[in-house]
């Protein structure tokens, strides 16, 4: 490997560690501050956190693994990854399933269907850019990106805690930032790859799904949304 392939990977593996440590900041005062009671939480809630804190641990450690030429390592962490993003999944499903079955009781089912946008989307997007990564796997390229793809998946639920619990900020401003940062890191990655001549259709589809994500929420009132809502309560919730 090259040591500019090498680096790349690096830094990699550096940016998710940055996103480690914000993720984490952002859940200290809704979750980690009420250790070791935990008295509000279910165990689905500390399931959730583990394997989402595992994931962001694996996106760090990979990179890493291939920069420092730890091939074989790689290749065993990269295995975990079919039990924990299956575990993941169905962890993102309960708790949207959860979340909506309280809203319902404590709103009305349109109002649970649309506080659900995020979270539903989130976790189509999960699955899918893990299902593409692995039909890519033997395409390092492609598979590398779409891994990354499921990481800023990340960044919304972090840093929209973060500014709510240390700036007290506005959940809608909130998203707006982290969504404007997610969406600006998708398009500084596909800028880079046009600008080293690779091919630009991974993260031309991430960008698109993370526009298409803030779009899901400033539209979740709509009619089409809370038809496609309505549709998935009633068959999965």
């Amino acid at each position: 490997m090259s040591t500019a392939s090498s680096t790349k990977y690096k830094l990699i593996g550096l940016l998710f560690l940055a996103l480690y440590v914000m993720i984490h900041l952002g859940f200290y005062k809704t979750y980690f501050i009420h250790f070791p009671s935990f008295e509000k939480f279910q165990l689905l809630h500390h399931v959730h956190g583990f394997l989402m804190s595992t994931w962001i641990l694996m996106l760090i450690t990979q990179p890493l693994l291939i920069g420092y030429g730890k091939v074989k390592l790689h290749h065993f962490v990269g295995g975990l990854s079919y039990v924990i993003a299956p575990l993941l999944v169905v962890s993102l499903f309960l708790i949207t399933k959860m979340s909506y079955n309280k809203g319902v009781l404590l709103s009305s089912p349109r109002e649970a269907i649309a506080d659900q946008a995020l979270s539903i989307a989130q976790l189509f997007t999960f699955s899918g850019f893990y299902a593409m990564a692995m039909a890519y796997r033997k395409n390092a390229a492609r598979h590398m990106r779409y891994i990354i793809g499921t990481g800023l998946l990340m960044i919304l639920p972090g840093l929209n805690r973060l500014l709510g619990s240390f700036y007290n900020t506005d959940f809608n401003l909130a998203l707006v930032i982290s969504s404007v940062l997610t969406i600006g890191i998708a398009v500084v990655l596909l800028i880079v790859d046009i600008i080293n001549k690779k091919e630009a259709t991974p993260y031309t589809l991430i960008l698109v799904v993370y526009i298409g994500i803030f779009l899901v929420y400033e539209l979740r009132y709509s009619t089409a949304y809370q038809t496609l809502g309505n549709f998935i309560a009633r068959t999965a919730f």
